[in-house]
């Protein structure tokens, strides 16, 4: 693997030597820097906002299916009539 002379010697080497005990220090160091950088916290807002999106659609959706076909079987609905009307 080549590195770029702007990599940091520590990181270079702890991505090299994958068995050595300071591995996991820098690549918590890495992983640390990468969660704290403003590109990762806007990344993970943006997702965040598209799942809570997407479970008020679902849930929304859930809703109006149940009222849908409650109102379908109640007396009168089209269900009702339907099945009745037989």
């Amino acid at each position: 693997m080549m590195f770029s002379p702007l990599h940091n010697n520590t990181v270079s080497h702890a991505v090299k030597r994958r068995d050595s005990g300071p591995l996991l220090t820098s690549e918590q160091a890495v992983l640390d820097a990468v969660r704290e950088s403003d590109l990762f916290k806007s990344i993970n807002t943006t997702l965040n906002a598209q799942v809570s999106l997407t479970n008020r659609h679902q849930q929304g959706l859930h809703d109006a299916i149940n009222d849908a076909i409650k109102n379908a079987v109640k007396p009168g609905g089209l269900l009702w009539n339907d099945l009745r009307g037989r």
